[in-house]
């Protein structure tokens, strides 16, 4: 009886050891295409990675970007890259609530309010490591944010300038889900659909996002 509950000791100890060296890498990466490409891919079924690959070679496909982040198992990570844009929402004297008009122009050195919003990529993911170290469940949240153009909500222009008031607007693509992934295999997660900049229309784009999970020491 001393004998096994000792082996048990030594097995749970081993086993601790183990799982503290078991870190997570997760890579993320955002790949830009036509649409009648994407479809074509989807349609064959398969790996479709290698394909990406193959059309990112013959410039066929853009790579918007790749992120990475590594991590110990079952401990959160958190991850972010990009630039904190801070504008100006309210302009009317605090406590008015009636037309912007009445006092235009304000006072532009000096905003009544203020928000930020962050563009650029950011990850939250938590992860878990299967038995046999073939598979890894991750709780994964992405977002990609992009500034696409100020918008003019109300034009001024006097003998000082232009002080127009304009708005920023944002782009922003996300995505919230489970995932089990196999080890050292990327796999599509999602795609995502660009809202149109230019005022002639192009060829429909979509981005497809693939993630790829290992395990490093």
């Amino acid at each position: 009886m001393r004998v096994l509950f000792l082996i048990f000791v030594l097995g749970f100890v081993a086993s601790e050891f183990c799982y503290a060296e078991r870190n997570v890498r997760v890579v993320v990466q955002l790949v830009e295409l036509t649409k009648k490409e994407m479809d074509g891919l989807l349609e064959d079924g398969g790996a479709i990675h290698p394909e990406i690959l193959g059309l990112v070679k013959s410039g066929g496909a853009d790579v918007l970007d790749t992120v990475m982040i590594t991590g110990r198992e079952s401990e959160r990570m958190e991850f972010f890259s990009g630039v904190e844009v801070i504008y100006p929402t309210e302009y009317n004297p605090p406590g008015y609530e009636g037309d912007i008009k009445f006092f235009y122009p304000p006072d532009r050195s000096i905003g009544g309010a203020f928000e930020t919003k962050n563009t650029g990529v950011s990850l939250t993911i938590d992860s878990r490591i299967y038995p046999r170290n073939r598979y890894v469940s991750l709780r994964f949240e992405q977002q990609y944010v992009r500034l696409l153009r100020l918008q003019t909500w109300t034009e001024y222009r006097d003998q000082w300038g232009d002080g127009s008031l304009r708005m920023p607007i944002f782009e922003k693509w996300a995505t919230d889900t489970n995932l089990n992934l196999e080890v050292g295999k990327t796999e599509l997660v999602s795609v995502y659909a660009p809202q149109e900049q230019g005022p002639v229309p192009a060829l429909p784009r979509r981005v497809m996002m693939f993630v790829r999970v290992d395990l490093v020491e």
